[in-house]
């Protein structure tokens, strides 16, 4: 069994990725060939996201933090892309360990902490949902929580996720993180999970 992957700290993300332990392969095809390296590094992006923050009593916050990315360039093609830190997707504001936190919040006991959608909202925009987040019945209701329960496979592609409603497959999603297992130790799964799944680009 692997050692999970630790959940980065605001201080990692601030470091750029190793430009050689993050160098993609171009889609195009194109081999390296020595001396060259295949792709080249193109500079550093950096932009601002909601990260996890899980205090040593296990507690759950949501900061904004800068992250560092890098970019490459492939010189048979053209094709430019970008490869963030583990947890983080390019191209998107929230990233699979902030997702994965919020998830294991709302999800139901004993998979995650059974809150609700209003205190997972709260806890990363510091507000209250909009009148327009809610059900007919009034209770909170985050549309981003509804939406990331569709994209769970595509959020983490290397694990096999069972067909039916979004519920179940949350469930699933959970215990392959670790059932009942401190928030830490969940989101360290998530993140490793998400690694699997090749470079975050």
């Amino acid at each position: 069994m692997t050692t999970p992957r630790p959940l980065p700290t605001p201080a990692d993300l601030a470091i750029p990725p190793d430009i050689d332990a993050c160098r993609p392969l171009c889609a195009c095809g194109a081999v390296p060939v020595f001396p060259l390296v295949g792709m080249h590094g193109d500079g550093l992006t950096h932009r601002v996201v909601p990260w996890p923050v899980v205090a040593d009593a296990g507690v759950l916050s949501v900061t904004w933090v800068v992250a560092a990315g890098r970019r490459f360039w492939c010189p048979v093609c053209g094709t430019t892309v970008r490869v963030a830190h583990a947890g983080l997707r390019c191209g998107a504001l929230y990233g699979s360990a902030v997702i994965a936190a919020l998830l294991h919040l709302v999800a139901a006991v004993p998979f995650g902490q059974g809150r609700d959608d209003g205190h997972a909202h709260h806890l990363v925009h510091g507000r209250p949902l909009p009148a327009s987040e809610r059900a007919r019945s009034g209770s909170p209701r985050w549309s981003s929580l509804r939406c990331w329960l569709r994209e769970l496979a595509r959020l983490w592609p290397a694990l096999a996720l069972p067909s039916g409603d979004s519920r179940t497959r949350l469930h699933a999603l959970l215990a392959a993180f670790g059932l009942g297992a401190p928030l830490r130790e969940v989101l360290d799964a998530a993140v490793s999970a998400h690694a699997r799944g090749g470079p975050a680009m």
